[in-house]
């Protein structure tokens, strides 16, 4: 899980200083960006699958999420050297109220945090800078709904180099691409992939790190596990607290 994490951290860091000028790049797609980016204001529920494939472990979070007085379900599958391990943990959370289940050990614990903050996704929120996000780009495309960047070379070596994903974890010795492909729909973000490709012990390999939405704006309640309310308070055993 904190792979996955550092994955779109990193991801997130390298689309903030994205950009190219070179023949292959198509501004289209760079200018179905910025509504997509803008439709997440718009968001208020979906089903979601977030996870990560590497030569040697995967591994995904799914569940939905409804925004309006938060609900959302997620669970955890993971899988590594043949092993694999489905829902191996499960979250819910209802009526202000967190429910954990690890490896059969179930808690509840509420969340006091009062209004839910809002949020605005627009180009000046996020820092869009169409040139800047141009002059990093070797190649932009667009095909049917898909978007495509790759990011140049010394752009992915540097970011390769500072160390903000390890990739020698995820068995990828050297890399030396990046790309990222997005799937939109009625202006929405469906699908976010990035892709990363290197060499181990000479041979090609990649790793890949995925998001896709899905029932977007369509969900009304979420269904919950009907036992919720006997699982017991974290730290219950040490009510004196």
């Amino acid at each position: 899980m904190k792979t996955l994490i550092q994955l779109f951290l990193c991801s997130t860091i390298l689309l903030s200083m994205f950009g190219c000028s070179k023949p292959k790049i198509d501004d289209e797609a760079i200018d179905r960006i910025i509504p997509a980016v803008q439709k997440f204001a718009e968001v208020d529920s979906f089903d979601y699958e977030l996870g990560f494939e590497a030569p040697l472990t995967n591994g995904k979070l799914y569940g939905s999420c409804i925004l309006d007085e938060l609900q959302l379900s997620l669970f955890l599958d993971l899988a590594s050297n043949g092993m694999k391990a489905e829902k191996f943990a499960e979250v819910y959370i209802v009526d202000q109220t967190a429910y954990m289940n690890a490896l059969g050990q179930k808690q509840k614990q509420k969340l006091e945090w009062g209004n839910m903050p809002s949020f605005s996704f627009d180009p000046e929120t996020v820092g869009f800078d169409k040139e800047m996000f141009k002059e990093n780009l070797k190649a932009a495309s667009i095909e049917d709904e898909t978007l495509h960047f790759e990011l140049k070379d010394e752009i992915v070596k540097e970011a390769s180099a500072k160390g903000n994903i390890n990739f020698k974890e995820l068995g990828i010795e050297e890399v030396n691409q990046m790309s990222i492909d997005v799937e939109v729909s009625n202006d929405f973000f469906k699908s976010l992939t990035l892709t990363f490709e290197g060499l181990n012990n000479g041979e090609k390999v990649s790793v890949s790190a995925y998001l896709k939405l899905d029932s977007i704006n369509e969900k009304k309640a979420l269904e919950f596990p009907k036992d919720l309310d006997t699982w017991p308070l974290a730290n219950s055993d040490n009510s004196g607290d």
